[in-house]
């Protein structure tokens, strides 16, 4: 998606439940399917607030399925 000249790219991602998959013990990745939202060169946190750092755990948001 492009809006003002800024693009935004939505990522699901599935659980990584494996100790080798890189994503640390208790993180949202281990918990289950998430999300990453990246607007321009900022990914979106859970608190609606932005990081530059795509691995921090807050930029992977958790998805539920109802």
């Amino acid at each position: 998606m492009r809006s003002a000249g800024t693009t935004t790219h939505s990522r699901p991602q599935s659980q990584s439940p494996l100790s080798d998959s890189g994503a640390p013990e208790g993180s949202n990745s281990r918990m289950g399917w998430t999300a990453q939202i990246k607007v321009g060169r900022m990914y979106l946190r859970r608190d609606g607030t932005f990081t530059e750092n795509k691995f921090e755990n807050d930029a992977h948001i958790p998805v539920r399925r109802e």
